[in-house]
């Protein structure tokens, strides 16, 4: 930047200079002590050279750079219903059993068995075997007289026999029993406490790795080479001498 500005206070300089002395020389009639004749005024035109100087493009200074924040996945397990607990009742339970219950107790009676008989049968003659005569009658002949034979009659008989005489006899009489049903206690009501567990569920969700961050950096002036024309003398008039006209 000095630099830059000694080299256009220095060009400035010069400039002034140079129009002081062609003002000085710049006159409305010829300079004196020239020689007799003519004069024309003529305008010389304004003198240049092209010089190289350095401009500043851009002035040191600090850059701060973005570092832009990184960023991740992870899974979470993430509470969906807490766990509970819930009391049961459980009412009692019953059954039915089988069971033989005495109705009649055994016992004894006396009991009189009769005499027994049987029947016996017997033949009886009725009247013994004999002969008579009984009278015919034969045709032709007549009546004649037939000694014939007759059997002896029998009649059946029958008698009672004693087998076996009265007696008596001690008769058990077993115990009557009956099966009868009856409910029974198997478990009597309580209560049971249910546990639901906890349920969750994995989420997947994003998470910061690295924040965002900045960087400063120094950053040095840039400059570049620019070409100018420099003025070396300012357009002036001058007299110049000509062929005089008659």
């Amino acid at each position: 930047m000095l630099r830059l500005a000694t080299t256009f206070g220095l060009a400035l300089i010069s400039s002034l200079a140079i129009s002081s002395t062609a003002q000085a020389t710049s006159s409305a009639t010829p300079p004196q002590g020239v020689s007799q004749g003519c004069y024309e005024r003529q305008t010389v035109q304004a003198r240049y050279r092209t010089v190289t100087v350095r401009e500043l493009v851009q002035p040191a200074g600090t850059r701060v750079e973005v570092v832009p924040a990184q960023y991740g996945y992870q899974v979470r397990r993430v509470l969906v219903t807490p766990e509970r607990r819930e009391t049961i009742t459980e009412p009692a339970r019953y059954g039915v059993v089988q069971e033989r219950v005495l109705v009649t107790p055994a016992s004894t009676s006396i009991q009189t068995i009769p005499a027994q008989y049987r029947l016996e049968q017997s033949t009886q003659i009725v009247s013994p075997a004999r002969t008579e005569w009984q009278e015919k009658y034969i045709p032709g002949r007549g009546q004649i007289m037939c000694l014939v034979e007759i059997p002896a009659q029998y009649t059946s008989v029958s008698r009672q026999v004693l087998v076996s005489p009265a007696r008596n006899q001690t008769v058990v009489h077993p115990a009557q029993y009956q099966t009868v049903e009856r409910q029974v206690l198997v478990s009597p009501a309580q209560n049971r406490v249910v546990v639901y567990p906890a349920q969750f569920r994995d989420v997947r969700e994003q998470i910061v790795v690295q924040p965002q961050t900045t960087r400063r950096y120094q950053v040095a002036a840039q400059y570049r080479n620019v070409r100018r024309q420099e003025l070396i003398a300012p357009a002036h008039t001058v007299w110049q001498r000509i062929r005089c006209v008659s």
